[in-house]
């Protein structure tokens, strides 16, 4: 199982999201990112796409969960660095209300 990596850098929180993100380690990637985000002064939230070249539903809910959070904090969040076959499951009416994409 591949797990993201955090990376803290002042009050920013980077998260590289691992080649696949889905059920077989979206609970482990939310929990470690909830936990970061609950006990951290944060200002943005970086979900760093580079590595990922798989997203399914449950990935989807783990960045729609960890954003939720980071808005009841007014913490920003942002989609980095993902291929066009992401880029096409996340341009959707809701990721674009409530991401920063970087196109």
């Amino acid at each position: 199982m591949s797990n993201a990596s955090n990376i803290l850098e002042g009050t920013n929180l980077t998260i590289i999201i691992p080649e696949k993100l889905d059920i077989t380690n979206s609970q482990e990637i939310l929990t470690e990112a909830l936990k970061i985000v609950k006990n951290t002064e944060l200002t943005c939230i970086e979900f760093n796409m580079k590595e990922c070249d798989f997203i399914s539903s449950a990935g989807i809910g783990i960045l729609a969960n960890i954003t939720r959070e980071a808005k009841t904090k007014n913490i920003k969040t942002k989609l980095t660095n993902f291929s066009d076959s992401i880029k096409q499951i996340l341009t959707v009416k809701e990721a674009k209300d409530d991401y920063i994409i970087f196109f």
